[in-house]
């Protein structure tokens, strides 16, 4: 057994803790699952649209959930996309936090999980990792390749190769590439370093295009290949076509305030706290880093993961800022930095070795004290009991028109593999019972399904906040309602014929 088989076992070890933990915290289907929402579409393509639905934005995730899907089902696994996208996901969990522990290096695997521990410990980490959402894919892609931009022994043509394997994992990951390029280019002598890292670029560029090329060939159905690469951007949820309420110093307020988000969760509106809180974070972990310095030389280290953080912002400050999901990739590559610089063949001093210890302990303590109450509750499955007692009630009626009032309930219908009726998404309560009483009067002969998500606000479960909609107008057409401590969450209006 060699001199690197303790900290390769330690990585194994709790890998394979993260990934069991990450696959049990939520059920499938469960109300994390829904807060996230895109991680259900990720379950249910597999299922419904085999091989019909590989985004170009993240396509390793949608072929490996459709080829593991297909076994499952063989296996007898209920719902057996969903439980594909689930384990690749706490895989990918389990994977950035066992590359966090080896950056510690052989001497010091033990200084990369001080510093992985309270990363998995973030109600960010715990929903990517359990809920069948593909971003922690993507941090695996760009950790792999920061680790080989920095590693002397890799040459460009290797690099190269985990390059395309971060891109295929997720396209946004290309915003880590003038990373890359500095990391190799730091790393090579000569006058002809310029012409290396030119060449290099160009040659991956023509490989990752040619790859994309293949993927949409292959997977892109009747779409141009631009508009299969920019699918996603296409699809604004706002009527304005904008990906953000925010501008200027707001985004970035609100981008900054995404962080304490993937931290502990939107626990306070108050913009002092909500902001601080997750640069706090960050400054501990660079600090955990800082106390077990190691003999790596910093700069590249450093220097490699300022370009990652300054160069996605401007991106991320005009795409959905106020995601917490974008925080992930550059504070996992901060994680890794701070845990690479601890690297060295000697212990460090006892007494920071010890604090050290004491502040890991706390961060891990602290974040989970805070968000495990509300994160926990959102184990239940509220919603899918909506969506299965609604559905079954509109069955029964006959002809049955699916109405979602919202983004939820709509994503409940279509992982069913049901067609909702749109017209009456995003409308105050008010507005959407109008809509719902000239259809029902339109349309005498159908059994009208009205859903609204009154379980979750905020990414919480809540209900007494919601606003109850006038029932007067309704009671009128027969309808029944479904309701949770007391408010109204369906509708139903029986068919008069």
């Amino acid at each position: 057994m060699g001199a690197s088989s303790p900290h390769r076992m330690a990585a194994i070890v709790v890998g394979a803790l993260v990934f069991v933990g990450g696959y049990l915290v939520f059920p499938v289907e469960s109300d994390a699952g829904y807060v996230i929402n895109d991680a259900l579409w990720n379950g249910s393509g597999p299922e419904l649209r085999p091989w019909r639905e590989i985004s170009a934005h993240h396509p390793l995730f949608h072929i490996a959930a459709n080829l593991l899907t297909p076994v499952l089902d063989a296996c007898g696994v209920e719902q057996p996309g969903h439980h594909a996208a689930k384990t690749l996901s706490a895989l990918s969990g389990a994977l950035v936090i066992a590359l966090i522990v080896l950056a510690g290096g052989a001497r010091r695997w033990w200084a990369g999980l001080l510093i992985a521990a309270p990363l998995a410990a973030t109600r960010g980490f715990w929903i990517e990792a359990g809920t069948g959402e593909n971003v922690l894919l993507g941090a695996v892609g760009a950790l792999l390749a920061t680790a080989a931009a920095l590693d002397p022994k890799i040459r460009p043509r290797r690099l190269g190769a985990f390059v395309l394997l971060a891109l295929l994992c997720r396209q946004d990951n290309v915003l880590l590439i003038p990373a890359w390029a500095y990391a190799l280019g730091q790393r090579l002598d000569g006058p002809t370093r310029a012409r290396t890292v030119t060449t290099w670029l160009a040659a991956t560029g023509v490989a990752g295009i040619a790859l994309y090329a293949l993927t949409w060939i292959t997977f892109g159905e009747n779409l141009a290949f631009g508009d299969y690469l920019t699918d996603t951007a296409q699809k604004s949820p706002h009527p304005s076509g904008s990906w953000s309420h925010s501008e200027g110093m707001g985004a970035v307020k609100v981008h900054a305030g995404a962080l304490t988000v993937l931290v502990i969760g939107l626990v306070t509106l108050d913009p002092v706290v909500n902001i601080w809180v997750g640069v706090a974070f960050v400054g501990l972990l660079v600090a955990l880093g800082a106390l077990l310095r190691g003999t790596r030389p910093a700069r590249p280290l450093v220097t490699c993961a300022l370009l990652v953080v300054i160069v996605r912002a401007p991106f991320y400050l005009w795409f959905e800022p106020a995601n917490f999901e974008w925080w992930i990739v550059p504070v996992a590559i901060i994680a890794w930095t701070s845990a690479a610089l601890t690297a060295a063949p000697g212990s460090p001093p006892r007494l920071r070795l010890r604090l050290a210890s004491a502040m890991s302990f706390a961060m891990l303590a602290g974040i989970s004290w805070t968000h495990t109450p509300h994160s926990w509750e959102l184990r239940e499955r509220h919603m899918a009991r909506l969506m299965d007692r609604a559905i079954a009630m509109g069955e029964d009626g006959g002809r049955p028109i699916w109405v979602p009032l919202s983004e939820l309930p709509h994503t409940g219908f279509m992982i069913r593999g049901m067609r909702p009726e749109k017209s009456a998404m995003g409308l105050s309560l008010s507005a959407a019972v109008e809509v719902i009483a000239k259809m029902a009067l339109a349309k005498p002969d159908r059994t009208i399904v009205a859903v609204h998500d009154r379980s979750l606000l905020h990414e919480i479960s809540v209900s007494e906040s919601r606003e109850e909609p006038g029932a007067p107008p309704l009671d009128r057409l027969g309808a029944r309602y479904l309701r949770r401590r007391g408010r109204i969450q369906a509708v139903i209006i029986p068919s008069k014929r």
